[in-house]
């Protein structure tokens, strides 16, 4: 879980079963509003398909056509739970295509048909077709963990499975999948404007308004995101008039979707961006405590201190 290196863009892993996916379609969302040909691909296992965090980052994802490529490895379990006793719908790429977006499966047994997938994938993304989903329909020949006993299985199904290891197949081969290596381009801080300015009186709403004003006029990485901030100028009008001001791509309105949002706030704000991620009201950020907690709050700890960024709330 703490392997990271930002430098790579390789963000980790989480422990938190879809938790990664939301803070991939903030990555993806930096690098869209910054015009970066840039593509952030998302790996993760079946049983993420049953998270709701997999359904608020896919809708996001299609929903701004980001540069996205979800990747799913079906190993039929999600740790002792076989895929027909979680999923209603046990073909994942067509849950995906609901999404509205390109979504394959794909034998993940043949390393040459994944990389043809994924070089096909990455091509679409980046002709702004909008985000891509592999499923990747593959085998693990060991339990789950050191802990994981591996009683739910026949072990003639192991050995059938065997049969197709991937890893045979390439001996002997000299092919190895071409690779990229995305610059990520240095976005620097823009310069402070304007001239101080004495202190007035005026309402908390007011005085909040012209601080997102502020910030959105000094620095072109800020944005505002969240529920009705747009049109609707805010559940207390604190954003009234700023979509007006600023435009739709740096006041976005966002779904219903708590969590998704606030992870694609962090995502952002480690591509380089400045989000303001509002949530409507108190309570509703609950359902984001998972993206404030497990991701937010250790960053640093789970990056070996190599990434920091500055978090308010309030």
């Amino acid at each position: 879980m703490h392997l990271f290196d930002a430098t790579r863009r390789f963000y980790g892993g989480n422990a938190i079963v879809a938790g990664g996916l939301p803070v991939a379609v903030g990555l993806a969302l930096a690098d869209h509003m910054n015009a970066r040909p840039n593509v952030t691909a998302c790996i993760f296992g079946d049983g993420a398909m049953a998270e709701g965090e997999f359904h608020e980052s896919a809708n996001l994802a299609a929903l701004w056509k980001l540069p996205v490529l979800f990747c799913c490895e079906n190993n039929r379990y999600a740790m002792g739970t076989a895929l027909a006793r979680e999923h209603a719908q046990t073909d994942l790429a067509t849950r995906a295509a609901s999404y509205g977006m390109i979504a394959w499966a794909v034998d993940g047994m043949d390393v040459e048909a994944v990389a043809e997938a994924t070089r096909r994938a990455v091509d679409e993304i980046r002709g702004g077709g909008g985000p891509c989903f592999l499923e990747l329909r593959t085998y693990r020949f060991r339990a789950h963990s050191m802990y994981d006993p591996d009683r739910y299985r026949e072990k003639s199904e192991i050995e059938q499975w065997k049969q197709s290891d991937p890893i045979p197949a390439l001996a002997g081969q000299r092919w190895r999948p071409d690779m990229t290596k995305p610059t990520a381009a240095a976005t620097a801080a823009a310069p402070a404007t304007g001239a101080a300015t004495e202190g007035l009186q005026t309402t908390y709403r007011e005085a909040l308004r012209e601080a997102h004003r502020d910030a959105l006029t000094r620095d072109p990485r800020v944005f505002l995101m969240g529920e009705d901030v747009g049109r609707y100028g805010g559940c207390f009008a604190v954003s009234l008039g700023l979509l007006e001001e600023f435009g739709p791509e740096r006041i976005r309105d966002a779904p219903l979707s708590e969590s998704g949002f606030t992870g694609a706030g962090i995502g952002a704000a480690l591509g380089g961006m400045r989000p303001i991620v509002e949530i409507m009201t108190v309570n509703f950020s609950l359902l984001a405590m998972d993206q404030i907690l497990n991701n937010a709050a250790t960053l640093l700890h789970m990056s070996g201190g190599s990434c920091r960024f500055r978090w308010w709330c309030g």
